[in-house]
């Protein structure tokens, strides 16, 4: 009787271990939505806007941020620009909006793309998007990568000079418009008119 039960009990704990192998296994093989997404995303920009328009509904912040870095570093940087252009300009939800703005912070953060990493600037600074964040929107447009771009500029200055920004530099904002202007930035120039 004691070999059956010591026999019963080594059986139960081999089919437990495997059980248990099995699960962590199989929880190791399962891909995150955000990866499904990506992956099952059409290759084309337009098409995968429209298929990540409707896939984002019902993603978190933090779903549509890791979607976001698993398209820049999976996709070529044109496919990403074209995408944030895409989901922007031709979808509806809120969360697609949302979508392009991080893809384009991941595109200054993870690749230091020029356009993206001032569309990010962008919509940090005006909120459109996502809620308005005057520091990282300074940040990333006094990063080396939009430094010495002319429009990036003038962004930052009237950053510079907005009354809700606490670090509020009027010194050094209209030293950032008249580069800005020197460089043929209309707005830059028209801002300054206004502040003599």
């Amino acid at each position: 009787m004691t070999k059956r039960s010591n026999l019963f009990v080594l059986l139960a704990s081999v089919t437990a271990i495997a059980f248990v192998v099995l699960l962590g296994e199989w929880k190791l093989n399962k891909k995150s939505i955000w990866d499904e997404i990506a992956e099952n995303s059409p290759l084309d920009a337009q098409r995968a806007a429209v298929f990540m328009a409707k896939e984002s509904r019902l993603l978190t912040d933090a779903e549509l941020s890791n979607l976001a870095r698993t398209i820049v570093s999976s996709r070529e940087i044109k496919f990403s620009q074209a995408i944030t252009n895409e989901l922007i300009y031709k979808t509806q939800n809120s969360e697609a909006k949302k979508l392009a703005v991080y893809i384009a912070e991941q595109g200054f953060i993870a690749k230091g793309d020029i356009l993206l990493s001032n569309r990010a600037a962008l919509e940090y600074k005006i909120g459109r998007f996502v809620p308005r964040n005057l520091e990282k929107a300074t940040i990333i447009f006094s990063s080396p990568t939009l430094k010495n771009v002319p429009i990036s500029k003038f962004y930052l200055a009237e950053i510079l000079l907005d009354n809700d920004n606490p670090k509020k530099d009027p010194k050094t904002a209209k030293e950032l418009l008249t580069e800005s202007a020197n460089s043929g930035i209309e707005a830059a120039k028209q801002k300054l008119k206004e502040l003599q």
